[in-house]
């Protein structure tokens, strides 16, 4: 906890939420790799760095344009019908590289392209008669609305959720990390998360059902005060915070190209491999707005929430999908509350999300979709 309690004092975060390479441990869904995309496998479990039809070239390149034919790439793309989707943040905060910004830069503009400047699957959290359940419209989970009497140990969490008959409702269950890092809404902070939830009057450190691969009798947890959550999380005899979850979890599977890797339960397509060139963070959302890749030029800067999708929680060391490449410490399109900080996904960090200066150097990986 004083590990926490110093982060939080520095820079109030260090994110990281998680998803397993080819089937979600405990959460929101089964995740597969898609048979069809096998060919030319090498040496990487489950992964797959060969699609015939797909366009070569490019992909890892620091340049905005591939190099490659306009072939095949149909396994990735985007927006399927009835699919399920990944909900975004509600945030309209936008910044450049020194202090917020009253209004979202207009596309064109500098600083266009960041978290901000897109509203996609924005979720609505309606409250239910009584006010005891909100369901999220987009992933279709019903959460508790209000938090439990008080902290407790991670077991008797799991008790607590067991027994309860919410609206009536049975199969309370605790939320992996993934879900619960679903509704934390990063343009907000302490809370960050929306007010259709209720928080309670201290204690903002959540638990998940997703055990910490970093230290054995841990689980992840939450911190709601700014929506972070630490590799090592908290040994499960300390108290936290509960919310319960119902629902079933969302399913897919990963389809992967030479050039691009499709995520089916989140309905984006990513950039396999992240740019081989560093840039501040302003030069990252302009090289992803100018990306041209497999005949497609919608590509942008993933944020936050969308970069921990591609976290590997069974991980403990790089925590990147082995699906992709590239695990320096890259940009998202997320700027924080702090002015000239932006987050940044860091594959081989102990947290691995965290912060960084906007002026700083990293290396980008766009995404499109949905």
């Amino acid at each position: 906890m004083g590990k926490r309690r110093a982060l939080q004092a520095s820079v109030g975060l260090a994110l990281g939420a998680l998803v397993g390479a080819c089937e979600l441990v405990a959460g929101i869904g089964q995740r597969s790799i898609d048979p069809a995309s096998q060919k030319g496998a090498t040496g990487m479990t489950g992964s797959a760095t060969g699609m015939t039809g797909s366009a070569a070239g490019g992909a890892g390149s620091g340049g905005a344009t591939s190099t490659g034919a306009c072939m095949g790439g149909n396994a990735a793309s985007s927006g399927a019908s009835g699919a399920s989707k990944w909900p975004d943040s509600a945030t309209a905060h936008c910044a450049d590289d020194k202090t917020a910004l009253a209004q979202c830069p207009m596309k064109g503009a500098t600083a266009y392209g960041q978290d901000g400047s897109y509203q996609l699957n924005v979720p609505s959290y309606a409250v239910s008669m009584s006010g005891a359940v909100v369901l999220d419209s987009v992933t279709g989970l019903k959460w508790q609305r209000q938090v439990t009497p008080g902290a407790m140990t991670y077991a008797d969490a799991v008790k607590y959720c067991g027994t309860q008959q919410l609206d009536a409702a049975t199969g309370w269950r605790l939320p992996t990390l993934l879900e619960l890092f679903s509704i934390v809404d990063y343009g907000r902070y302490s809370p960050a998360i929306t007010p259709s939830f209720t928080m309670p009057p201290s204690g903002e450190q959540f638990w998940t059902s997703t055990p910490s691969a970093a230290t054995a009798g841990n689980r992840w947890v939450v911190h709601f005060a700014d929506g972070g959550a630490t590799i090592d999380g908290e040994q499960e005899l300390n108290p936290s915070q509960t919310r319960c979850v119902l629902g079933p979890g969302l399913a897919g599977k990963l389809t992967v190209d030479q050039q691009v890797v499709h995520d089916s339960r989140t309905q984006l397509t990513w950039q396999k491999a992240a740019s081989s060139m560093t840039f501040t963070w302003l030069a990252a959302i302009d090289h992803c707005e100018k990306l041209v890749l497999q005949c497609h030029d919608d590509w942008r800067l993933a944020s936050i929430k969308e970069l921990v999708t591609l976290i590997d929680e069974t991980q403990k060391d790089s925590v990147l999908l082995p699906q992709l490449t590239g695990t320096s410490r890259q940009w998202s399109s997320t700027p924080t509350l702090l002015d000239g900080d932006a987050w940044l996904f860091d594959p081989d960090g102990i947290q691995g999300i965290g912060i960084g200066k906007m002026t700083s150097t990293n290396i980008a990986r766009c995404v499109r979709g949905p």
